[in-house]
């Protein structure tokens, strides 16, 4: 992993799939922090993973159960942040790799949804992108193309893959029990 100042590690030259869980394991609360100044997702569980080039896969009725805290040993763990080019105005969501945020899993759509920061900056919105499986806030799920105002703290589910979103310091707390 490429440096930057201090010695702390560059998460921006390794893309969207970045070990987050590494570098949080190796890096005190304040060195995450500074080299990750950015909201995470993080959930727990195996993703249903895709095998090459194939469709979305639909998923039945959705029951919405409050998200647990991860697991220590199996955490999925994503930067909210914008790595790619395209739509400078969006962090885009999706299963490939051409999104800012990867989501590897079959249910998601190859581009599922995407943040956008609100009129205040202080505050991210999420749109479905016209997913197949749908896009969630806090339990409610958004109409297509349709979108609403996330919170620092709040459940945001792509399909049947739910995260909580937190800053760079909870995100630490929750890997380093």
């Amino acid at each position: 992993m490429r440096e930057v100042g201090g010695g702390l590690p560059d998460p921006v030259a390794n893309g969207p799939l970045t070990d987050y869980v590494s570098m949080a394991r190796r890096l005190s609360p304040t060195q995450f922090a500074a080299a990750c100044p950015f909201l995470f997702l993080i959930r727990r569980g195996p993703l249903m993973r895709p095998g090459g080039a194939t469709p979305t896969h639909a998923t039945p009725a959705l029951v919405i159960l409050p998200t647990a805290p991860p697991e220590p040993s199996h955490p999925d763990v994503l930067a909210v942040r914008k790595v790619q080019e395209p739509f400078p105005s969006m962090i885009t969501i999706g299963r490939t790799m051409n999104n800012d945020v990867v989501v590897r899993d079959v249910s998601v759509s190859k581009f599922h949804a995407f943040f956008r920061l609100g009129p205040q900056r202080d505050q991210l919105d999420l749109f479905d992108a016209g997913s197949r499986n749908g896009t969630w806030i806090a339990g409610r799920r958004l109409g297509t193309r349709g979108g609403g105002s996330v919170s620092v703290g709040e459940t945001v589910g792509f399909g049947p893959v739910h995260y909580e979103l937190l800053e760079a310091g909870a995100c630490w707390d929750r890997l380093n029990p």
